[in-house]
């Protein structure tokens, strides 16, 4: 069994330490260097592994700014608001289904709890989230699915 001093990081882990570093944009050849620096290779072009690494991270871990610059996700997604609209369901049941819309806008593995709802006019909207267990069907047979759901009831009866 490998020691923990022995196990090489990731390239994802590398990316996500360099990118918690940064305050800013990052120049993609000056990150691309360094994730090489701290990362052993035995790949025949060690840079081209990373450019492989960068396609699979773009949009989840940082953006491409332009063909020369990334930005980490974190910093890209500072001050985002989204505009969600309500159908029918949503407004009678006082919920809205928030893993179902969002979670391709979030980082990885960000917490459902820490989303915000803000009205039209930017004040906060009290909501509780909950986490039901939901039957699902798909070609593989049922299966059960922890649902995410942030319930406004109290705010659509004001």
């Amino acid at each position: 069994m490998p020691r923990p001093q022995d196990i090489t990081p990731t390239y994802e882990q590398i990316m996500t330490q360099l990118l918690d570093a940064a305050s800013g944009p990052v120049p993609v050849k000056k990150f691309s260097e360094e994730v090489i620096s701290l990362r052993i290779s035995h790949a025949k072009d060690p840079m081209q592994a990373v450019r492989n690494q960068l396609r699979q991270e773009n949009g989840r871990i940082f953006i491409f700014l332009n063909a020369e610059k990334l930005l980490p996700l974190r910093l890209a997604m500072q001050g985002v608001r989204f505009r969600l609209q309500l159908d029918r369901d949503a407004i009678n049941t006082g919920r809205i289904k928030i893993d179902g819309c969002l979670p391709s806008y979030l980082p990885r593995e960000f917490p459902l709890e820490k989303i915000k709802f803000l009205d039209v006019d930017g004040q906060p909207i009290d909501f509780k989230v909950t986490s039901p267990t939901e039957k699902e069907s798909s070609i593989f047979g049922t299966y059960d699915h922890k649902a995410w759901y942030a319930y406004l009831g109290a705010w659509f009866r004001e």
